[in-house]
């Protein structure tokens, strides 16, 4: 309501409540969409249908009915993300009027974080269960520069001049900065309806820091004019989690959950040392964060008493984060303004665990994979006339060269669990993925 009221006061002085925005350094933005702990890494992230332990608040909430006792879960993380720039300098050469080539040079801004994603207790009553936790969904920085790209064009015989050109083309050079967090804090309740169904809802305030700055080079004749691009923001929201879960057998269950993720204001603010050409005016405008929200479906099914099998699918509503966006580069294609924008995508997470059941104390092998589909903003139209102007002086548009670079990412699992009696479990798992590696050591003690 408050958030509305700004909004509302904005709206009337003058200044719009916009979305995300264009600016270079929010590319390929990360949250936490997977369940929390060890054990369900492991199985890939599967873990919606199951749901029983201490995790359950965040991977489904109605899960929290299949714990029978009071139950304290942590967990432990370390994470190396490569920051992949995949356009951090090198060449574009026009072979015609609508086509050329993208000799791109890659970089990486490596980040390596440690940290305890997630805190959380569970006690059960009567068939009623209630629980608090502290979920870190969000936290990821870089910080990189980019070199200019240099672009030979056609001259005004229509022929490519790249040796001969003495005076190429150039796409800006760049210093960009992301430093998001953001920290859920939450309670839970779940009540059973019957012996094999369960209902859950999850509550949480969230906090969000949020860092998106890109410091661009536009190189005169001259001199070199400055523009600062920056988008900055600290703020507070709610958001929630409704699941539910149905065993029509001992040996299969299946759950679904609803995340419905909090939005936060930031200010966007665009200056430059001078006025320039195809560059918007200064400004400064709030906008709305809005993290997506995310649809689930899972199963879990064990056909002997040492295996389970988990399918999840995670429908994560994406482009709800450029539903509508400041714009920050100004660039159009005739009468068509080109923005970045984002495209809705379905997670698949599959994994499988076999219990040594004949130890003094069993053991667990689990296996996972699941397929995050490309979920960077792209060109909101397939533009491959980067130029503009006449043939003979023609000028670069400021757009990110991102059709380009899609690509689907591929996460595979291995975990390992111990169950000490009924009291104590520890798991521990490894993720690798094509830009990331993770290793997450978890715990369940219930009392």
């Amino acid at each position: 309501m408050n958030r509305l009221l700004v909004c509302l006061l904005l709206l009337a002085t003058g200044t719009l409540c916009f979305a995300q925005h264009n600016n270079r350094s929010a590319r390929d933005l990360q949250f936490r969409f997977g369940n929390p702990g060890a054990r369900s890494q492991g199985f890939g992230g599967a873990f919606i249908g199951l749901a029983d332990d201490a995790t359950a608040p965040v991977a489904n909430p109605a899960g929290m009915l299949r714990t029978a006792k009071r139950s304290l879960a942590f967990e432990l993380n370390y994470e190396r993300q490569d920051n992949e720039i995949p356009f951090f300098g090198g060449t574009i050469q026009q072979q015609n009027i609508f086509e050329f080539d993208f000799n791109f040079t890659e970089s990486e801004a490596p980040e390596n974080t440690f940290q305890v994603p997630y805190v959380a207790m569970v006690f059960p009553k009567n068939n009623l269960r209630y629980g608090f936790f502290m979920h870190q969904q969000a936290n990821l920085q870089r910080s990189y520069r980019t070199e200019p790209i240099t672009i030979c064009h056609l001259n005004a015989d229509f022929y490519p001049n790249c040796d001969q050109d003495d005076n190429p083309l150039q796409f800006n050079p760049s210093t960009d900065i992301l430093d998001i967090e953001m920290l859920n804090v939450g309670a839970s309740f779940a009540f059973g309806i019957g012996d094999r169904f369960s209902m859950g809802v999850s509550v949480f305030f969230s906090q969000m820091d949020y860092q998106a700055d890109s410091i661009i080079e536009f190189r005169q004749i001259l001199n070199t004019v400055q523009v600062q691009k920056l988008a900055r923001g600290e703020d507070e929201d709610f958001g929630g989690i409704i699941g539910f879960l149905w065993r029509p057998a001992e040996e299969l269950s299946l759950g679904v959950t609803y995340k419905s993720q909090p939005e936060f204001e930031y200010t966007a603010t665009l200056t430059k040392d001078q006025p320039l050409p195809r560059v918007p005016d200064d400004f400064t405008q709030i906008g709305l964060f809005k993290v997506p929200d995310s649809l689930g479906i899972g199963i879990s099914f064990a056909p002997l008493d040492n295996i389970t099998v988990n399918v999840d699918a995670n429908r994560v509503y994406y482009s709800e984060i450029t539903d509508e966006l400041i714009d920050f580069s100004g660039v159009r294609v005739e009468d068509l303004l080109v923005t970045q924008s984002m495209k809705d995508v379905t997670e698949i997470h599959v994994g499988m665990e076999y219990v040594f059941l004949n130890l003094a104390y069993p053991l667990s092998l689990r296996l996972g994979y699941w397929l995050d589909p490309y979920h960077a903003a792209t060109n909101n139209i397939e533009d491959s006339q980067i130029l503009e102007g006449d043939v003979d002086r023609p000028s670069v548009r400021d757009v990110f060269f991102l059709n380009a670079f899609e690509d689907d990412n591929n996460h595979y699992s291995l975990g390992l669990g111990w169950s000490f009696g009924t009291n104590l479990q520890f798991d521990a798992a490894v993720e690798v993925a094509d830009s990331s590696r993770a290793a997450t050591v978890s715990g369940i003690y219930r009392f």
